[in-house]
C-alpha cells in the first residue's frame, strides 16, 4: 500500500468526486483503500449503485468504445478483512448520478480475482468509478481492461506505416493516435490532424483510397504523398 497510496502518484484515486482521477485504461492500475481515504459527503452520491460507503475514493475515464470489461483482483488485505472491496461505474456528475452502469461488490479477500463489463458507454462521455473497502476493509487491488479500450495505434508514425495492398482493407482507429509528424496537408483537403499512416506501391493505373465505417464518428480526411518520411 505504501507505493500506490504515495501522495506524488498523478494517478492516485482521489479522495473526492469532483477531482477524480482521470486513468487511461489502455495501461493496468494499481489502488488500495489502505490510503486515509474518508467518506464522501453528499448521500446524492451513493445512489443509483447503492451498498454503504466506509472510506470510498474515485477514477473517472473517458469511453472508447460501447462496452469495456475489466478483470480485476484483490492482492492484499488487512489480518481479518475478509470482504475485500466494492467497484461501482456511474454515468452522469458528481451532481448526482444518474445510472449505476456496474458494480462488484463485496469482491471477496485477497486472492479474489472476476470480470467487471461495463455496458452501455457512449463513445467519448466521461464516467466514473468509486471503490471503497467493503465494511471499511483495507485492501490493495488492481485491474485491467480485456476488452474495449483503444490504444495508440502502432502505424502513429510516419516509419511505422502500415503497407495495403489493392484491394485490401484495415480497420483501425485515431482514438489515441497523435500529431507527432503530421505534415502539411495536401492543396484543396483538409489540415492533417491526430492519424495513421499506411503506405502502397503504385501500379501505373489509377487506384482509389477510401475510408467507409459505420461507426466512424467523424470525417475522415485521407492525404497521399510521395517521397520519404520527413521529407515528401
Amino acid at each position: 500500500s505504501s507505493d500506490v497510496c504515495s501522495s506524488d502518484l498523478s494517478d492516485k484515486p482521489s479522495d473526492d468526486c469532483s477531482s477524480a482521477t482521470l486513468i487511461d485504461l489502455s495501461q493496468p492500475f494499481y489502488g488500495s483503500t489502505n490510503c486515509a481515504y474518508t467518506i464522501s459527503g453528499s448521500p446524492s452520491l451513493v445512489a443509483p449503485c447503492g451498498g454503504t460507503i466506509q472510506n470510498d475514493s474515485w477514477l473517472k475515464f473517458i469511453a472508447s468504445a460501447t462496452t469495456i470489461e475489466l478483470d480485476w483482483e484483490v492482492t492484499w488485505c488487512s489480518p481479518g478483512d475478509v470482504d475485500g472491496v466494492q467497484f461501482w461505474v456511474h454515468s452522469g456528475s458528481c451532481a448526482g448520478f444518474s445510472t449505476c452502469l456496474a458494480s462488484e461488490n463485496p469482491t471477496g479477500g485477497a486472492g479474489s480475482s472476476g470480470t467487471l463489463t461495463i455496458p452501455s458507454l457512449t463513445v467519448g462521455n466521461t464516467y466514473y468509478i468509486r471503490v471503497d473497502g467493503y465494511v471499511g476493509d483495507l485492501c490493495d487491488y488492481n485491474f485491467e481492461a480485456v476488452s474495449g479500450i483503444a490504444v495508440t495505434p502502432p502505424n502513429d508514425l510516419c516509419p511505422d506505416a502500415i503497407s495495403i495492398a489493392c484491394g485490401g482493407s484495415e480497420t483501425a482507429s485515431n482514438q489515441l493516435a497523435t500529431s507527432t509528424d503530421v505534415p502539411t496537408g495536401c492543396t484543396g483537403g483538409e489540415t492533417p490532424g491526430k492519424g495513421a499512416w499506411y503506405k502502397f506501391t503504385g501500379t501505373g493505373q489509377n487506384i482509389t483510397v477510401s475510408t467507409d465505417n459505420a461507426g466512424t464518428n467523424f470525417d475522415t480526411a485521407i492525404n497521399i504523398y510521395t517521397g520519404t518520411c520527413g521529407s515528401f
